[in-house]
Formats: structure tokens, sequence, C-alpha cells
């Protein structure tokens, strides 16, 4: 066998480059984005759809009956504003027509909320006035109505971000108030408004440093489970709409967003956390962050402490977002080369026995194994090979239309390990697995069908090159 050391710090120079392995390379890079849930759907209806359900309206715990009998949402805010407007309405007053105004939001429907935003032009106004009051109360019910609208119509309160933002940079604010304006800008973050990401809106004015305040010194679980969130969907909007930015825009979103790596960090290596909730929300977050491609390897070491202690326990809440990490790592570069031997085989040994050898399992080993020089190590001690070679039959024995990612990730591993080290792996019963796989497989249009199907031809022409 050979030498750990020297499979574990191997460099990119010795990775093939006149093979079928180079061209599938490409495709890892161009795939790994895909990890993310909402990245998958090809449509843009489709994806409107999952992004406005990642949006969450905050209920009222308590419905005032006489407020809101009835269907007239929209005259009874025109009341409310009426209240709120006038120079003779005491604080109290004020307060609870804010409070029944909420009360409508957090029940009336879209087309409601629209027919209130046209019959009531200035209620949005009146909030985002109340939000910088000298009423913490006033502001804490501004800020509500203000989330419950972004969780149906963000483009109409998008021109909120800057005062939201400069309230949750002030130390000094109280919490309850702060967790709500960072729900607020949670659901304004899935917005397009004026052919614009509204989670670029909240990054160019400079919320990522206070969100990342908030997570580094939050021991509140409930404020760091929503600021997670917020920073969840800042983080997906911009992958969606990375494809249609330029390579230096994504660099300066992607550097800001970069910021949250400490907190994140410092919390699930520092902090003894112990709501398992927290941990796989940081995990999450974590891999979001890392489908854009990382170029610092810096924080290589801090990673697998992190994979290492979350994987011990062996709870799928946290297995999931990790191998997600790898994989997207491995896409950027080899993370074993960053490590010392000791740290590389305790990772390797833990990945190796992790039960369910499902298709984001496939697919971090198949980015894993596009680093030639680690190859022999993962068929030899690992018997890599043997195990996706076996996922595979499994998958392709029971349904193969059911289990369609499970079998493109395995496939993927097949071919980079194959393809390896002068092809000694690659056997005629390989050969003939996955010419079966491509007579069954159903590529339809869907991007990473094509692409699947794209190296599989080029698989089978590099393969009849060697007999």
């Amino acid at each position: 066998m050979q030498d750990n050391n020297l499979l574990f710090s191997g460099n990119n120079s010795s990775r093939k480059h006149a093979s079928i392995k180079s061209q599938s390379e490409i495709s890892y890079s161009q795939r790994k984005n895909n990890r993310i849930d909402l990245q998958k759907q090809a449509h843009k209806q489709k994806r409107n759809q999952l992004l406005e359900q990642l949006k969450r309206r905050k209920v009222s715990d308590t419905v005032n009956d006489d407020a809101t009998q009835g269907s007239d949402y929209v005259y009874n805010i025109g009341v409310f504003c009426n209240v709120l407007l006038s120079q003779e309405s005491s604080i109290p007053q004020k307060i609870n027509a804010m409070k029944q105004s909420r009360i409508i939001l957090s029940k009336c429907d879209p087309d409601t909320l629209t027919n209130i935003l046209e019959k009531n032009d200035q209620f949005i106004n009146l909030l985002h006035q109340y939000l910088t009051c000298k009423y913490s109360e006033l502001q804490l019910e501004s800020a509500w109505c203000i989330t419950n609208i972004a969780a149906m119509k963000d483009e109409s309160v998008s021109f909120c971000i800057p005062t939201l933002i400069q309230l949750i940079s002030n130390s000094f604010l109280d919490v309850v108030l702060q967790e709500q304006c960072i729900w607020a800008l949670g659901n304004i973050s899935l917005g397009f408004y004026n052919n614009t990401p509204l989670s670029t809106v909240i990054i160019q004015n400079g919320a990522i440093q206070y969100l990342s305040n908030t997570i580094r010194t939050c021991r509140a679980k409930e404020i760091l489970k929503t600021t997670l969130w917020c920073v969840s969907n800042i983080i997906r909007n911009e992958i969606l709409h990375m494809k249609h930015n330029t390579p230096e825009h994504n660099q300066q979103i992607f550097g800001c967003l970069g910021q949250l790596y400490e907190p994140i960090i410092y919390q699930l290596l520092k902090r003894n956390l112990s709501d398992d909730g927290n941990i796989s929300d940081l995990l999450y977050v974590l891999s979001y962050l890392t489908a854009y491609p990382l170029t610092d390897m810096s924080n290589s070491t801090n990673f697998v402490q992190i994979f290492i202690k979350y994987l011990t326990p062996q709870k799928q809440e946290f297995i999931t977002p990790i191998i997600r990490i790898i994989g997207n790592i491995f896409c950027s570069y080899n993370l074993f080369s960053a490590l010392d031997q000791n740290l590389s085989l305790e990772l390797m040994n833990l990945l190796s026995n992790i039960p369910d050898k499902n298709k984001e399992w496939c697919y971090m080993m198949g980015n894993i194994s596009s680093y030639e020089e680690i190859n022999e190590i993962l068929i030899q001690q690992y018997h890599l090979l043997n195990i996706v070679i076996d996922t595979l039959k499994i998958a392709i024995n029971s349904d193969i239309s059911n289990n369609s990612e499970l079998v493109r990730e395995t496939v993927y591993t097949i071919i980079n390990l194959t393809t390896a080290n002068h092809n000694k792996y690659l056997t005629k019963e390989i050969l003939e697995l996955i010419q079966r796989v491509a007579q069954t497989y159903t590529f339809d249009e869907n991007e990473n069908n094509q692409q699947f199907k794209m190296v599989l031809t080029q698989f089978f022409d590099y393969a009849s090159r060697l007999q």
C-alpha cells in the first residue's frame, strides 16, 4: 500500500489532465452549487415558489376579535392609519392601532394585502416613520408589521432596509426589537426589485458586519436561530442569482459574506452549544457559504475540527450539512493537502463509517475522488469503489427513476476512481454496469442530467480508446 502521508498531501500538479478525468473535473465545479436545495429547480416560477416558502410571517399570540371580525381588513387599516397620523392620538391609542394592524397583517392573504396598500398608500411610510420613534413598543410593532408585509410583498418595504440595518447596528437596542428587525430583513432578502436581488441591497448596506456580531455574541438560542435563518436566506438568494452576475460582482458580494465564517466557526468550536437546532443551523449556513468557490485555505483545520466534533455523535441533522460542506470544499481544493496525516485519517474514518451512503454522501465522495493522488487509499483502505458499485447496483435494481440523483452521483465517483492510476481499476464489469445506466437513465432537459449525459459520452469515448 502506498504511503498514507504522501496520498493525503499530494498537490494538484499530479492530477490527470489528458483523459475523462480532467473533463469531468470541470463538471464538478459547475455542479457544486446545486447542492443548495433551491438551486435544483430549473424554472423561475418554481424557484419563486420555493423562495416564498422560506419567508415567515409572525403570527400574533392573541387576537382581538373586535378588530379582526369580518373581511373588511382594508377599511380597518385605513382607520388605524388615521389614528397613527393624528396629532391628537395618545401613545396608547397609537400602540393599539399598530397592534391591530399587525394582527390583520398576520392573517390576511396576498390579494388582501395588495388592496390594503393600494387603498392606504401612506401605510408603509407610517410604519417606516415609527421604526425610528422613541417608543420601543411602537418600534417593535412597526417592525413586526414590516416583517409580515415582507413575507408577501417584499418589494413594498425594500426602502426600509437601511433603517432596519441601522437599528440592528445599535448594540444597546432591545433584543426583542433587534430580533424582529433581523426577521424583517430575512423576509426582504429573498426579494428581487429593480433588477437587483434585495439580498444584494442588504449586503451593500453593511448588514453582514452586524449580523456576524450578533451570531458571535448571541447566547439566546431563539435570536441565534432567527439570525442564522436570515443570513441563510441572504446567501441562498445570492447563489440563485450568481450565474447572472459578473465575476467581479460575485467576488465582492461573497467577500462580504466571508465575514460570517469567523463567528460561525467560533460558535461551533468555542461555545458549548447544547441546542441541536442551533448547531444544525450553523452547519447549514456553512454549507451555503462554501457553495461559492473557496480561495482561502486558512480555515481548513478549523473546518475539520468541526467535522470531527459533530460527526462523532452520528446525528443525521449534523451529518447532512457536514457532507455537503466537505463536498463543496473539495470542489475548490484538496482539503487533505492542507491537513496533517492524523487529522486526514480521522476524518476519513468518520466519513467511511457513516451508515447511510445516500446521494449526498456519494456527491461528497465523488468530489473527494476527483483528486487522483488520494484515490488509491480510497480504494485500498476504505474500499470506496466496492461501496459505490454496490450502492449503484441496489439503486438500478430497485427503480432507477426514483434514484436518479443517487445513480448519477455514484457513477461520477466510479468514473473518477477507475480513470485514475492508469485505469487499473476499470474493468469490463464496471464498464457494462455504467453502460446499463446509460441505457436506462432518463435524460430530461434538467441541467444536471444533460451534464451527466455529456460526461457519460466522454467516458465511453475514453474507454473505447483503451480497448
